[in-house]
């Protein structure tokens, strides 16, 4: 990793009772276990590691090991430093999957990546709350996936990550194998409309970007099921050739017949 965050106010919370050495070995060790995201070394491997020349030093590395990091097979992790690694990880992933799938095209205008939710709490640990509650509809109303609202902080819409789900769960249909602008645009239509709207019991669909992938798993899934859509019904001559597939699930039409035309799941 060559970028991290620090929670400040956690920081300072959690180490208010450390002295000057302490608090050097402390963000000596975070730095080189961010840097290497690797498990750091015990006793004077570790002393050596991060140049630690006399006594007191030496025992501002012991003590700071001892409170804040936990000791494993493969040697000293911080947990809290661990999922920040592992949330690089996954944008790297994220990043390398979209490079496949063609990458974001050129344009003379920006393309907005994200969906707008309103200002985070404080505590990092905090979900973003929502700007809006729309209704269960996915019509061309208000309500629909097309609403949008005015940005403030935003919630990365994670292409490959959708496009992984739906190939999961709907092996049956043709793949997506590049992301042209009008299907990203779409996605992020879609993604907006589930961290924003509603269900028919008035809880929202998601609150942050697991549950709204969770959703859309689920709406992936709900699709399958779906007899029309996977082919398994009688269709009219209009429709015998026609086959599902991500962009449609991407309308305001797709949406409408997963989530009203399919039988004793709830959406």
């Amino acid at each position: 990793m060559n970028f991290a965050k620090l929670y400040i106010g956690d920081y300072l919370r959690d180490t208010g009772t450390l002295t000057l050495a302490q608090h050097g070995a402390y963000m000596l060790m975070l730095l080189e276990f961010y840097a290497t995201e690797r498990p750091l070394p015990t006793g004077r491997d570790l002393h050596r590691l991060l140049r630690a020349e006399t006594k007191i030093e030496r025992e501002a590395i012991d003590f700071v090991a001892g409170k804040f990091w936990q000791s494993e097979e493969a040697g000293l992790v911080n947990q809290r430093g661990m999922k920040e690694i592992e949330r690089a990880a996954h944008q790297r992933s994220v990043n390398q999957s979209i490079g496949k799938l063609g990458g974001r095209p050129k344009r003379t205008e920006p393309i907005t990546d994200s969906v707008s939710v309103s200002e985070p709490n404080r505590n990092p640990n905090h979900s973003h709350s929502q700007t809006k509650n729309v209704s269960d509809e996915p019509n061309g109303s208000s309500s629909s996936p097309g609403a949008t609202a005015k940005p403030r902080s935003t919630v990365p819409c994670p292409y490959a990550d959708i496009v992984a789900a739906y190939h999961d769960l709907l092996p049956t249909l043709p793949r997506c194998r590049l992301m042209p602008a009008a299907r990203q645009k779409a996605l992020r239509r879609v993604w907006g409309w589930v961290l924003s709207s509603t269900k028919g019991d008035g809880t929202p669909r998601a609150t942050n970007a697991d549950e709204a992938l969770a959703w859309l798993s689920g709406y992936f899934r709900r699709a399958s099921e779906n007899d029309f859509l996977m082919g398994r019904s009688g269709r009219s001559a209009e429709h015998a050739d026609w086959q599902c597939d991500l962009d449609f699930l991407l309308t305001d039409r797709g949406m409408k017949r997963v989530i009203e035309h399919t039988k004793d799941v709830a959406a």
